[in-house]
């Protein structure tokens, strides 16, 4: 059963003080409060899938069409698509979720015959979707927690 970390917050509210920064934007789809979600045109956003590039967390539902708030910098309750340790970089999950970033480098394997000094092997860093940071432990899939 998915447990609740932050219980005084709403799904998808900005949590606590501090400085918040939010904007509006068209949804392209059907997005939830507390969805992680992600530009798909101009000042449009759907939810986020896995890897997805995210720019924020839904504040409000909304149907394709409408405008909604999306934080973009603060606090807010989410929900996990797994464990997550406290203080780990998180990421765009499945459904609109927060996973653990993992900062890895992947280098392909195989053998390469190298003919010039100029030759690199194609490189892919994940850290750089990072999206925020866990400030509570998340201990299976659909737990809430803060995050930021």
């Amino acid at each position: 059963m998915p447990t609740d970390k932050a219980p005084e917050w709403l799904l998808g509210a900005f949590a606590g003080e501090g400085n918040v920064e939010t904007f509006k934007v068209q949804t392209g789809q059907s997005v939830s409060k507390g969805d992680v979600v992600k530009l798909v045109a101009d000042r449009t956003v759907q939810q986020s899938g896995a890897g997805d590039k995210s720019i924020g967390v839904a504040l409000r539902t909304g149907s394709a069409g409408d405008y909604i708030p999306v934080l973009v910098r603060g606090k807010v309750k989410v929900t996990a698509g797994g464990a997550i340790s406290a203080g780990a970089a998180v990421k765009a999950g499945a459904s609109g979720r927060v996973v653990a970033a993992v900062a890895a480098v992947t280098i392909p394997s195989g053998a390469t015959t190298v003919t010039s000094s100029s030759a690199q092997p194609s490189m892919t860093v994940e850290a750089c979707i990072a999206l925020g940071v866990a400030l509570d432990a998340a201990s299976a899939d659909g737990d809430t927690s803060s995050s930021w």
